[in-house]
């Protein structure tokens, strides 16, 4: 996280998991301790020999107001000449931000519920992150998913960071290419670029989650079938005992 402060959304969920994990109050108190010196040992080393948080501040601050080839600045760009750009960029930033935490709050109790989930949960973050809540976005942002998506099993994961992947390379042949030969102005060309890019990714994402709730209800569903009759047989079995 000192390194790329992305990955500070790793944190509340490995967090989450390494609490549940340790189990009982006195590893948990140990797990704090240990987790809490070594973090100021790395900060100690990190912001060697400077130590100006100002200027991290100020960095961060300059990054998060540039809004370019990302769902959040081709929503500014739509909309710019019904509304002030600044109000846009407040309204896009807190939708994103409410998305981001949202979707971090199901992730932290998915966790809870089972630790084992934490590789999954990661990636899921950091894709939701870069999908709702990155206003600056570059294809290589993505090296970050493509790291994640081989720590799990094959499926989902792999398939939505290959498809964006490619969708983020085929972005570079637009602003190079078709750009020069289409002559358009350039949020003309954004309004293509960001579509090609992130709506493969987001539409397989739509797909598996209605995968996942399909087979939710089907799960409850034959519970439900079950549950009925169970009683029916149980009745039938003591009486002809």
């Amino acid at each position: 996280a000192l390194i790329k402060y992305v990955t500070v959304l790793v944190i509340p969920l490995a967090a989450v998991a390494l609490w549940q994990r340790a189990g009982t109050t006195a590893n948990r108190t140990r797990l704090a301790l240990s987790s809490g010196l070594l973090s100021l040992l790395a900060v100690l080393i990190a912001f060697a020999p400077f130590y100006d948080l100002a200027a991290v501040a100020e960095s961060i601050r300059a990054q998060t107001g540039i809004y370019l080839t990302s769902p959040a600045a081709m929503t500014i760009g739509l909309l710019r000449e019904t509304y002030p750009v600044t109000d846009l960029r407040q309204w896009v930033s807190l939708t994103g931000q409410t998305f981001l935490v949202a979707g971090l709050c199901a992730l932290g109790y998915a966790v809870w519920q089972r630790p084992d989930r934490l590789p999954r949960a990661i990636f899921e973050a950091l894709f939701l992150f870069l999908m709702v809540a990155t206003w600056n976005f570059r294809a290589w942002y993505l090296i970050w998913l493509v790291a994640l998506a081989a720590l799990l099993p094959w499926g989902w994961p792999a398939i939505r960071t290959i498809v964006w992947t490619m969708g983020g390379l085929a972005v570079y042949a637009i602003f190079i290419w078709v750009w020069e030969w289409w002559g358009a102005d350039f949020y003309s060309v954004q309004n293509v670029a960001v579509p090609v890019m992130t709506g493969p990714a987001l539409l397989l994402t739509v797909i598996e989650i209605g995968i996942w709730l399909r087979r939710g209800r089907g799960a409850t569903t034959t519970s439900l079938r079950v549950g009925r009759t169970e009683p029916e047989n149980t009745v039938s079995v003591s009486s002809s005992r």
